[in-house]
């Protein structure tokens, strides 16, 4: 069993992960999407990171730390 490789992108705006596979680097998608926002966010009960914690701050930006 060959060992499986993943590399991670943590930027300061967006992160990726991928995995090396057969000689290519392939995306993994997560949420249906190749990139996702480098945010978390806290709704008061739970944890929100990426899309979710973007568009929460999007709605709500006084919860969003400055």
């Amino acid at each position: 069993m060959k060992p499986i490789v993943f590399g991670i992108d943590l930027g300061t705006s967006n992160s990726c992960i991928a995995q090396y596979k057969n000689g290519n680097f392939e995306i993994i998608p997560i949420d249906a999407r190749a990139i996702v926002p480098s945010i978390v966010a806290h709704d008061g009960a739970n944890w929100l990171v990426g899309h979710e914690a973007k568009n929460f701050g999007q709605l709500h930006p006084n919860m969003m730390a400055k």
